[in-house]
């Protein structure tokens, strides 16, 4: 029988490993205090740049882990890296729609990261992109183009 995925070699057998420890140290970061500076680091880091998203982040890195070897022989792991990042983004700017709906908002990138930090908006990311396009196309816009692409 034809093998429909070859073995990984190298290096490459480690990354989905390498994968999920690091969703794994990500997800327990977050829940508890003992994970360390770098664990702080990470913590405060994701959660400055995309607030609740960030949650998605573990989520997100299984999947790419679990699918490694076929994205690799397929030549899909681009499209599933550009995948996970538009949802994660899209997710946050969601978050950022809700919260502000309607309200006439300024550009405040150090505030929409210490907000992320207290997981109220889109954080850092979640909220430039919702800003640039709330100014394009009105709360209503919004709404209506990050569903859309998180459909």
């Amino acid at each position: 029988e034809k093998e429909t995925t070859p073995a990984l070699k190298g290096f490459q057998r480690a990354v989905p490993v390498i994968l999920c420890a690091l969703a794994l140290f990500i997800g327990v970061s977050f829940f508890a205090s003992d994970t360390g500076t770098v664990g702080k680091f990470i913590r405060n880091a994701l959660y400055g740049l995309f607030s609740f998203g960030a949650y998605l982040i573990p989520f997100l890195l299984l999947l790419h882990a679990l699918f490694y070897a076929s994205d690799t022989y397929k030549k899909r792991r681009l499209s599933r890296l550009i995948f996970s990042i538009l949802t994660l983004v899209f997710f946050c700017s969601t978050v950022y729609a809700i919260q502000y709906f309607g309200q006439d908002v300024e550009f405040l990138p150090k505030e929409y990261y210490a907000q992320g930090m207290e997981l109220k908006g889109g954080g850092l990311i979640g909220s430039v992109v919702a800003f640039g396009i709330t100014k394009l196309c009105g709360s209503v816009g919004l709404i209506i183009i990050t569903l859309m692409i998180l459909a």
